[in-house]
């Protein structure tokens, strides 16, 4: 199930992410007022903000390990929109610039929260959670 928030407020956490090439290929709910916006991302969690901190509007993936959502298709509304990222799971994960987990991409360690490098900003358009013992984001 995937839930979009809006964040009244936010903390600065940080983490690592890894920065790489590849050429391979809701339902709204408001955050009460003072609203610590990292912890919104609960454990095995993943989410995206619309700015750097975890603030704006949150894109909570609860099931982050079972699907490899397409942030361009019809009905998410994420496609190129996230600043800062949170991956509460315990694998990785890859966000891709393009659609079908294309071009570009930004691994997040499990546990990692981080605000996206600037040229990443609203760059986001796919993910996939790696599988348990896999830390590549290239696929062959």
């Amino acid at each position: 199930m995937i839930k979009v928030t809006r964040a009244l407020t936010a903390i600065v956490l940080a983490s690592t992410f890894t920065i790489g090439g590849a050429s391979a290929a809701s339902a709204g709910q408001q955050s009460p007022a003072g609203a610590n916006s990292w912890a919104q991302c609960e454990a095995g969690d993943w989410c995206m903000w619309d700015y750097d901190n975890a603030g704006g509007d949150i894109y909570d993936d609860q099931n982050a390990v079972k699907y490899n959502p397409n942030l361009a298709a019809p009905g998410y509304g994420w496609n190129d929109r996230a600043n800062s990222v949170a991956n509460m799971s315990t694998r990785y994960v890859c966000v891709f610039w393009d659609k079908n987990l294309g071009g570009n991409y930004v691994r997040i360690a499990p546990n990692g929260r981080v605000n996206l490098p600037v040229s990443w900003k609203n760059k986001v358009s796919s993910y996939p959670s790696l599988p348990a013992g896999v830390s590549s984001c290239v696929f062959d």
